[in-house]
């Protein structure tokens, strides 16, 4: 279970202090596919770093089977974002001069696991890019940059998949690509927190919660 427990996070502005989060619960459970939805600026974005280890909260603790993760020294905590946490973001975030193969292999590099190889075809079929395997982001598609990142995400098979408005640039194809990738995710006794502006996307998940500027 990955539980997210009265977190806080405050910014310091040169205008003051702008407070992104105050005081929000949630609790997702193996197997579960959980959408957070609300407009810009009400800390959706914050929320999905700080439960992936990455932006520490100003108060609140973040647990995953009991482990609170921003207890563990900083390596540990690294180790554990890079083995158990899969990402995917609105803007792809590929390295442009590496082919689609390798973008999709980089987190087995960093885990210095090769032997994903075949995990990375499988995946390179599953969405479609077996025909733009050695091309260079540059040379893809919108749809297929973020089939790509969703497949680089899934490579070493985190416990969980934290996705920031994955089908928010996307045509209604790929967008359902891309949700039904993240449905046979959960399938596996995994955990999906995705945050999105989207009804359609949200309504795909098991559960939402909705949060407002503070």
């Amino acid at each position: 279970m990955l539980e997210i427990k009265n977190v806080s996070k405050s910014f310091r502005r040169s205008d003051g202090t702008v407070k992104a989060l105050d005081g929000i619960s949630l609790e997702i459970k193996e197997g579960e596919f959980f959408a957070v939805q609300g407009k810009s600026g009400s800390g959706k974005t914050t929320l999905l770093l700080i439960a992936g280890t990455i932006l520490a909260p100003d108060s609140g603790e973040i647990l995953f089977n009991g482990k609170k993760l921003y207890s563990l020294p900083l390596n540990e905590r690294t180790a554990f974002r890079a083995e158990k946490i899969g990402f995917v973001f609105q803007q792809f975030h590929l390295v442009p001069y590496l082919t689609v193969y390798e973008n999709i292999m980089l987190p087995s590099l960093v885990l210095k696991n090769t032997d994903l190889r075949k995990h990375a075809m499988e995946l390179v079929e599953n969405f479609g890019l077996a025909h733009r395997v050695t091309h260079l982001p540059s040379e893809l598609s919108i749809g297929e940059r973020q089939r790509t990142a969703m497949a680089r995400a899934m490579i070493h098979s985190p416990d969980i998949l934290l996705a920031d408005e994955p089908t928010g640039n996307l045509d209604s194809e790929n967008a359902e690509i891309i949700l039904s990738a993240m449905r046979k995710f959960v399938a596996l006794e995994k955990h999906i927190l995705m945050v999105t502006h989207s009804n359609e996307a949200a309504e795909k998940a098991d559960r939402a919660l909705h949060i407002r500027n503070v």
